[in-house]
Order: structure tokens, then C-alpha cells, then sequence
């Protein structure tokens, strides 16, 4: 160490931060932490300047921030430690955020005019999958045809029991009206209280989509819902990624996906 553990208290923190830049002076030898985070803070504004920033903060105001102070109490940091922590802090101070993207208002209608599309349809087909033989998973419910369900000990289907495309064609078509009504029904209420939401085809598709997956009362109790009912419709779409995900059925992470896109077909301009 080119400087000694009694003088820096008494040298000027730029001119540590420049020694430390150089490697000819080893942030870790400094205990005391407010000391530390003085010369963190020089030595991020010698390293922003370095970078060609411009108008850059006062030292006090960077001293606030919750990375450098982070560092300053750590006992121990690495040069890759040092450079997250910056990295972090110019995205907080420097680097503009994404622009905000153009929701497309012209596709957006009254939600109980809406009946699921023939598109709608394909995709809840193609990811249920089609059963011509009743089976159970352990949840108490005989599963048959595209994922239509019911309670055992009531079902009248049986586990083994077949049945016909056609059948399954028919439960299909009934599961769909059943969803359709508990979704215009979550839209009537809000209508009710004043909350005027409109929606696409596309989001009225995935809607029913997740429903179907996850029941009716599972999608109504969900951040999608809340965020919808808000007219966050971002947010809405971010949050189908986490909604009843569950890892002991991997399966339902792509459906997840599927869902948010189709949910988003046409409603950003960036998007298409």
C-alpha cells in the first residue's frame, strides 16, 4: 500500500478516488464508513466523468444513494462489486427509461359485447389438449375431453370411460359459455360501480383462456383483474407471466406466455 493506513484521514476523498481508480490504493484498507462511502461517492462521479457524463450530481446527493451505501458497509468489496453497484446508479441517474409504449384505444370495445373468437377457441384447444379417455391427476376431478373437469364423486364421467370427438366437441362449447358468463359478470359489476373497462377481442380471448385453465374465481382474484380494472393494461398483461404458475406442472409457464401475448395482439403500436 502506497499510502499509509495513518495519512488518508487527511487527504482530500477525489484524490483517494483517483488513487483507487489507478490501483494504488485499496478501498478495503478504509474502516471507517462514512469515510468509505466519501470517497465512493468521489470515486463514482470521477468514474461517470470518465465516461464523458455531463451534468452530473453533487457528491451529497450521491452519497444517499442505497448502492453506495451498500458498499460503504460492506467489510469487504470486490472491483466487480464496485462496478454492479455503479452500473446500478447510472441506470438510476443517468440512463433514460424506455418510453412509455402507445396503447392502440381503437380496438378497445364494451367487454359483454364480445363472444370467445374461432381463434380463441384453437388456442384454449391447442394447449388443453384433447382426451377421448376420462383421467384423474389427483385432484379429486375426472378430466375428459379438452380439459373438462368434474368432482369425482359426482362426475358423470369415470376414469377409463371413453367418449366421442363430438362429446368432447359439445363440453368444450359448454365450458366456454360457462366462463363467458363469469366473465361478464366480474364486467357488469364493475359497470355497476361506475368503472367504465373496455377490452380487445384478443384480451377477451386470453381471459377466457386463463379461466378455463384456472377457473373463474381463480382469474377474478388475480393481479391480471386488479391491474385491468385500473386500465393498467401493461401491468394486466406483465402479470398473467406469475398467475397460478405452480412448478410441479412445467406446462403452464409457456401457456403463461402464449396467453400475455395474445392478450397484447394489436394493443401496442410497437408491437403490431
Amino acid at each position: 500500500m502506497l499510502i499509509a493506513e495513518s495519512v488518508y484521514p487527511f487527504l482530500n476523498e477525489d484524490f483517494l478516488a483517483e488513487q483507487i481508480l489507478n490501483e494504488k490504493f485499496d478501498l478495503n484498507s478504509i474502516k471507517d464508513k462514512v469515510k468509505k462511502l466519501g470517497i465512493l461517492a468521489s470515486l463514482f462521479l470521477l468514474t461517470a466523468s470518465n465516461q464523458g457524463i455531463k451534468d452530473l450530481p453533487s457528491k451529497e446527493e450521491i452519497s444517499t444513494s442505497k448502492p453506495l451505501i451498500y458498499l460503504a458497509q460492506q467489510p469487504y468489496v470486490s472491483k466487480d462489486d464496485i462496478q454492479r453497484k455503479f452500473d446500478e446508479m447510472l441506470g438510476l441517474y443517468f440512463w433514460d427509461e424506455e418510453p412509455e409504449p402507445e396503447i392502440n384505444w381503437d380496438i378497445l370495445q364494451n367487454p359483454l359485447n364480445f363472444r370467445t373468437s374461432k381463434e380463441g377457441m384453437d388456442f384454449i384447444k391447442e394447449h388443453e389438449k384433447l382426451r377421448l379417455v376420462g383421467y384423474e391427476i389427483g385432484d379429486g376431478m375426472v378430466t375428459i375431453g379438452y380439459g373438462h373437469a368434474e368432482p369425482v364423486g359426482t362426475s358423470q364421467y369415470a376414469v377409463g370411460q371413453e367418449i366421442t370427438e363430438y362429446e368432447a366437441d359439445k363440453l368444450f362449447k359448454q365450458d366456454i359459455k360457462k366462463f363467458e358468463e363469469g366473465i361478464r359478470d366480474l364486467f357488469r359489476l364493475w359497470a355497476g360501480r361506475g368503472l367504465d373497462v373496455e377490452i380487445s377481442q384478443s384480451m377477451w380471448d386470453s381471459m377466457i383462456s386463463m379461466a378455463y385453465n384456472m377457473g373463474i374465481n381463480g382469474l377474478r382474484g388475480s393481479e391480471v383483474v386488479l391491474a385491468l380494472r385500473d386500465k393498467d393494461y401493461i401491468q394486466a398483461a406483465d402479470s398473467i407471466l406469475t398467475t397460478n404458475v405452480d412448478p410441479n406442472f412445467p406446462g403452464l409457464e409457456p401457456r403463461r406466455e402464449a396467453e400475455k401475448e395474445l392478450f397484447l395482439k394489436g394493443l401496442l403500436s410497437d408491437r403490431g
